[in-house]
């Protein structure tokens, strides 16, 4: 018999839930108010470490804007785009609700002396910055439940071209087996299949370029009872013991260690989604 069309929409909020969930009982992500209080200055430091050699993703985003434009960076973190984009453009627009990734953003402006950049402390879709040429969006989307909301509002504040950045998963890993296993589909969290299955369903038929890189990037634990402890979180089953033999198998199958710590199987690499208005 035919199986029933996935509703994607449905599991890309299915799986935010999820996500929220594991990141208040993580060992690793203690709830906080700002979950960056701890980490902006770590993330930013990593990013400037991985861009100092040009990707992909940024030569085609690039290679599109053009000097008199307007740019608008959703989720902007500690501002790498947004400052990458004020070389090239005549207006950046940020939206950061973190306060914490929002002062380190504000430093870099100070220290790099630009001028063309203004930062907007709100969430998105909840922010109305006005219409600008383009808008994108780095990594910045998988806490928002309504996925068609978020991009819909990005459509209405943008007269050229729409940019995403966001994870496209390996379906053969640790985390992939075991919801396939315990939720008959194989996505962790919200991603790059989920998404593009939305805009079709919108009607948009964007162009995709998987990054080129030899990195997949992969979850580490110091130990194997921490690996059980954040597996069990991750697929939301922290307080259920049902299916504790399943994953300590899979664990025992799938984790390798390497250094000292116990990498999870599979990874990601980004997906740039593009289309225009």
């Amino acid at each position: 018999m035919m199986q029933n069309i996935t509703d994607w929409a449905d599991l890309w909020a299915e799986l935010v839930e999820i996500k929220k969930d594991y990141q208040k009982t993580s060992i690793e992500t203690p709830g906080d108010e700002d979950k960056w209080c701890a980490k902006a200055q770590d993330y930013d430091e990593r990013v400037k470490h991985r861009w100092k050699n040009m990707d992909s993703s940024r030569e085609t985003v690039l290679s599109f804007l053009e000097s008199d434009a307007s740019i608008l960076d959703i989720g902007a973190g500690t501002g790498a785009w947004s400052l990458l984009f004020s070389e090239c453009v005549r207006k950046v627009t940020a939206v950061e609700p973190s306060r914490a990734m929002r002062e380190i953003f504000l430093e870099n402006i100070r220290r790099n002396k630009v001028s063309n950049i203004e930062v907007i402390e709100e969430s998105w879709p909840e922010a109305n910055p006005g219409k600008h040429d383009y808008s994108f969006c780095s990594h910045a989307m998988y806490g928002v439940a309504d996925f068609r909301g978020f991009v819909k509002h990005m459509i209405d504040c943008t007269d050229k071209m729409c940019f995403l950045l966001i994870r496209a998963p390996s379906l053969d890993g640790m985390l992939s087996e075991a919801f396939m296993h315990i939720y008959h589909q194989p996505h962790d969290s919200p991603n790059f299949t989920i998404a593009y299955n939305i805009l079709i369903q919108m009607g948009i038929y964007a162009n995709v370029q998987i990054e080129k890189s030899d990195k997949w990037y992969s979850t580490k634990s110091a130990s194997f009872d921490e690996a059980f402890t954040n597996l069990k979180i991750r697929l939301g089953l922290h307080a259920c013991s049902t299916y504790d033999d399943y994953l300590q198998d899979i664990l025992k199958r799938k984790l390798v260690k390497q250094e000292g710590y116990y990498y999870w199987s599979g990874g990601y690499q980004s997906a740039l989604i593009f289309w225009s208005v």
